[in-house]
């Protein structure tokens, strides 16, 4: 038991050692699969601040945040490595510690007018619960929840987390008040029966 473990710390901190300090650098795939918007604040070519588009995305999200978002933009980037290797090993670990790196510096750098809070939230509990944190995960997540309530993806975050807890009624209130808000979507009618069939176990 206690080789496991101290194993495990010993790949996890090698992992943070590889990867500490790394920039918002994809690749091209990489790249691919984040927001448009990324791609943009991945440009450093010369005169890229006349680019329309570059200065289109500064208008969206503000100066003040934009200068800011390849923070943003690396945490997500570093949450999809963490999903792309294998999870409960030290490299994915350390993915998800420099994700929660990067967008806690967003958390506390953003403006109050920064338009992806609830996202932002809800991927903060993403890179907790690959780090198997699932108390910090489900703060985050309730904290959409709570402060963004027409975010539909917090709801079912919610849900599978309190679901795969056995936390049934938890999930029931969580999944009747998606119902109450977006109408009987397909996803939460399946909630709805997983949630009856676990409540009828207990």
């Amino acid at each position: 038991m206690w080789n496991r473990a101290i194993c495990f710390m010993f790949c996890y901190f090698s992992a943070c050692i590889a990867l500490a300090g790394i920039a918002f650098d994809p690749t091209a795939n990489e790249l691919a699969l984040l927001p448009e918007y990324c791609k943009y604040k991945n440009q450093i070519s010369p005169g890229y601040q006349k680019d329309a588009t570059w200065k289109r995305c500064q208008s969206i999200f503000g100066a003040d945040n934009w200068k800011h978002m390849h923070h943003y933009c690396g945490g997500l980037l570093k949450i999809n490595r963490g999903n792309s290797v294998i999870r409960g090993t030290g490299k994915a670990s350390a993915y998800y510690h420099y994700a929660i790196e990067d967008l806690e510096y967003m958390e506390r750098g953003a403006t109050a007018s920064f338009r992806l809070w609830p996202e932002l939230f809800v991927k903060m509990g993403d890179a907790y619960k690959g780090q198997n944190d699932l108390t910090n995960a489900e703060f985050y997540y309730h904290k959409a929840y709570i402060k963004y309530p027409k975010y539909k993806i917090t709801y079912m975050k919610l849900v599978y987390l309190y679901i795969n807890q056995d936390r049934a009624k938890e999930a029931k209130e969580v999944n009747d008040n998606a119902i109450r808000q977006f109408g009987e979507k397909k996803a939460f009618l399946r909630n709805a029966e997983k949630i009856n069939q676990l409540l009828g176990e207990q």
